[in-house]
């Protein structure tokens, strides 16, 4: 399985993950990530994980994260993800310098 954020996802992402280091409350970040997720995927992340909840997968990977920069979270829900058997990619910031270069 395959999962992609697109550019407008990491965004989004980020600005959340700013709204964290801030509040220290990651309760929001952790429905954002949840929300970003299309039903298919969270079924089958659900079906692949020991936990079978997406919420208490994604409490744990926010429980890990450092409270640093968004990079820093996507890296670490790559990393998770891909011990469940999930590919996961997103954009970059060096995508994005990669789109203008090519233009």
């Amino acid at each position: 399985m395959d999962i992609h954020f697109n550019t407008r996802v990491v965004e989004r992402l980020r600005e959340s993950a700013e709204a964290v280091q801030e509040s220290q409350d990651t309760n929001e970040l952790r429905d954002e990530l949840h929300g970003v997720f299309s039903a298919k995927q969270v079924e089958d992340i659900e079906r692949r994980i020991d936990s079978s909840d997406l919420s208490e997968f994604l409490g744990d990977v926010l429980e890990e994260w450092s409270g640093g920069d968004a990079d820093e979270l996507l890296e670490l829900l790559e990393g998770r993800l891909s011990d469940v058997g999930i590919d996961f990619h997103y954009a970059s910031d060096d995508d994005e310098e990669d789109a203008v270069e090519d233009d």
